[in-house]
């Protein structure tokens, strides 16, 4: 698999943290909270950038890598 971005090989751990602090907004707060909500544009507003370079199944193997290491953890 090729990793286009480099935030994922340089700073995997800030990668990490930044997306667990992210979805953890979603998960503790209401879904259509201001946090949640705040948490979700700011994903959104952050892969923007990328445009159909991030594709659905990338997205959602990084997130289920993130669930696996917190049930492992």
């Amino acid at each position: 698999m090729s990793v286009g971005a480099r935030e994922m090989i340089d700073r995997p751990g800030k990668r990490y943290a930044d997306t667990t602090v992210l979805v953890g907004e979603w998960l503790v707060n209401d879904i259509d909270s201001e946090r949640a909500c705040t948490a979700l544009n700011r994903v959104n507003w952050i892969h923007a950038r990328y445009g159909d370079a991030i594709k659905m199944d990338q997205m959602v193997y990084t997130l289920c890598l993130l669930v696996s290491e917190a049930l492992v953890g």
